[in-house]
């Protein structure tokens, strides 16, 4: 007790230090004695235990100590709390992750996790969706997690299972077979197959995008020289097949393409610069405007025979099969496709041919002025035939007599493509005939022939036929209508020119036949001049 601390509450801390002792300590002030006769104030310092006899205060520890030692666990009640945190923390009982262990699917009585595993639900009965990571690497399930069969996505060893790319964008990638030979790139959207020689990688093929003064035009598939690009059909026994071959020599400046098999083109397809026609054929080697002389098998009278070679040589001259129809149609109209009918017996004014041609002075007969006008168009021909009239038609619609009578088509050529029947063979009885009063059946006949020929298949031409000379050959003017090289004006020109750079080249027979003509100075300009017949009726010439 003191009386230095006045009148100090109770509860107070003060603090005591005995230096001669080292003793340093707080301790409170439990009572306050106030002596007012006096004037004086003792206070009492400590732990008051007066309270409590120390027995009893023992008697309390002894009842504590008893308390816990029957609330105490057991070491069974110890392992099964350690269980349950266990539970929790795994997410045994429930969330969204899971540490599994070999108990939790009755593979064992092991509870150390051997594998992670989030889902899409509150628990592994109710998800359906589940990735996982165990020691196989991470993978994925499907639907029902005891059942579905874990498809591993990346194994433990680093190796990336491509069919769990569903979308993204890749940038710069290169894809290496096991073999570690053959690399598929993609880079700036350029897909290049390379061969990987020790440090080297030598680019076989590639798809790459092409421009044109900066702008995108389109892909171009590039194929390197010593390397081969093909597409291949498989057979049965596992083989492949070419269909379409680069060879591996081909080069630049020596370009090969190999074809196997059976090739069908829809559509004009050109050779050296030389149109292979719907017949089979070329405009050369004795045919005329792609007509080779051959008929289908379906057309057996001379009357629809005439009709044949009108349409085939429409056809080979570029003619859609509707306006090719409507000549057919107005040749019934005017002399059944005879190339022979005289309208008038020979008499002036009256009209000859397929097309009837008429002197519209009555000066001349119409064979008499049909030949005129195949003169001025340097047809050579027999002028009473198929051939030499269809090359006067030719030249005659855009030499003077198309004249358009309506809006459309304003030109012959714009005719050649008409795809409307009735809408051709108007326009040819208005513009190229020009009658005084309309003939409406024609469109009923080119309606009906083009039903008649429409789906026959044009045979192809006389087989065995070869190019007179060698290789490489450049076609330097082709059959048909051109500007003449020597007047300037239009003419039909009845042949090919051919050259192959020598001019001491070889000149060989197309075919096996009888020279039935041979000479020089046929023409001025032909030289020397020889005429072979083949065995399949047709001619070739060669001047």
């Amino acid at each position: 007790s003191t009386e230095i601390l006045g009148s100090d509450s109770i509860g107070n801390t003060v603090s005591i230090h005995r230096g001669d002792r080292n003793y340093h300590y707080q301790t409170r002030v439990f009572k306050v004695v106030t002596d007012h006769i006096n004037g004086r104030v003792q206070a009492s310092l400590g732990d008051n235990l007066s309270g409590n006899s120390i027995n009893r205060q023992l008697s309390q520890v002894q009842s504590n100590i008893s308390d816990l030692d029957n609330n105490k666990m057991t070491f069974y009640d110890s392992t099964e709390i350690g269980k349950y945190q266990s539970d929790i923390i795994r997410g045994a009982k429930g969330g969204s992750i899971m540490m599994m262990n070999p108990s939790d699917l009755g593979k064992g009585e092991s509870r150390e996790p051997f594998q992670m595993v989030w889902m899409n639900g509150p628990s592994i009965e109710e998800s359906d969706h589940f990735l996982v990571a165990n020691s196989e690497g991470i993978g994925f399930i499907d639907g029902n997690f005891n059942l579905d069969n874990f498809k591993t996505a990346w194994t433990i060893d680093g190796i990336f299972n491509a069919d769990f790319i569903n979308a993204g964008t890749l940038q710069g990638v290169k894809i290496r077979s096991v073999h570690k030979d053959f690399i598929i790139e993609l880079d700036q959207g350029k897909i290049r197959f390379i061969k990987r020689n020790g440090s080297s990688e030598n680019e076989m093929f590639a798809f790459a995008p092409t421009y044109t003064d900066g702008q995108l035009q389109g892909i171009n598939a590039i194929q390197n020289q010593g390397y081969s690009f093909a597409l291949s059909s498989k057979g049965n026994n596992g083989a492949l097949l070419n269909v379409l071959e680069i060879p591996k020599d081909s080069t630049a400046e020596n370009r090969k393409l190999n074809l196997y098999g059976e090739v069908k083109v829809d559509g004009n397809f050109y050779v050296n610069g030389v149109k292979i026609d719907t017949n089979g054929g070329g405009n050369s080697g004795g045919g005329d405007n792609g007509w080779n002389g051959k008929y289908p098998p379906e057309i057996t009278s001379d009357r629809d025979k005439r009709y044949w070679q009108i349409w085939a040589m429409a056809i080979g001259a570029g003619f859609s099969k509707q306006a090719a129809a409507a000549l057919l149609g107005n040749a019934q109209g005017e002399s059944d496709a005879n190339p022979t009918a005289d309208e008038g017996g020979g008499r002036p004014g009256f009209g000859y041919g397929v097309w009837q041609w008429t002197d519209s002075s009555g000066a001349s007969s119409g064979r008499v002025y049909m030949i005129n006008l195949m003169t001025r168009a340097g047809v050579t021909d027999n002028p009473d035939t198929i051939t030499a009239q269809f090359k006067l038609l030719m030249w005659h619609a855009q030499n003077g007599q198309w004249i358009a009578k309506s809006s459309y088509p304003y030109s012959w050529t714009q005719f050649m493509t008409l795809t409307n029947i009735n809408t051709a063979t108007q326009a040819f009885v208005a513009n190229f005939e020009r009658p005084l009063n309309g003939h409406p059946e024609r469109s009923t006949w080119a309606q009906e022939w083009y039903n008649k020929f429409v789906n026959l298949k044009i045979p192809s031409g006389g087989g065995g036929y070869i190019a007179p000379i060698s290789s490489p050959i450049t076609v330097t003017s082709e059959m048909g209508w051109r500007t003449s090289p020597i007047t300037g004006a239009q003419e039909f020109h009845n042949a090919m020119d051919l050259v192959n750079g020598n001019p001491t080249t070889p000149i060989l027979a197309s075919n096996d036949g009888q020279v039935v003509q041979a000479g020089s100075n046929y023409y001025d300009w032909y030289g020397n001049y020889t005429v072979i017949k083949h065995a399949d009726g047709l001619y070739t010439g060669y001047a």
